[in-house]
């Protein structure tokens, strides 16, 4: 029983992920469309796009947040699925998501 409700729960939690994760990327495609490119920083997006930056997950400890980082006019972003692994990743020059392991 233990194992089924740890199982339900990371399911629940990585649809959360995916679907906040959803919500950050439309936000930053938003913010290009409105302003040419894309934000520095996550907390750009706020409150213009997004009423709060959302965690990645919620758990015991601190929240799981997401990764943001622009460099050189390209923006990265991704989170941890299963740490320290499991990294989803998205693209927005493709505009498709991925995994880094």
């Amino acid at each position: 029983m233990t194992l089924g409700i740890v199982l339900g729960n990371d399911a629940f939690q990585r649809g959360v992920a995916d679907a906040n994760a959803r919500r950050v990327v439309a936000a930053c495609e938003a913010y290009h469309a409105a302003h040419g490119d894309f934000p520095r920083k996550l907390d750009e997006l706020v409150p213009e796009f997004l009423d709060s930056v959302p965690p990645a997950k919620y758990c015991l400890g601190p929240p799981s947040l997401f990764f943001y980082a622009y460099n050189q006019g390209r923006p990265a972003f991704f989170w941890q699925v299963v740490p320290p692994h499991g990294r989803r990743t998205y693209d927005f020059e493709s505009r498709r998501w991925g995994h880094l392991d």
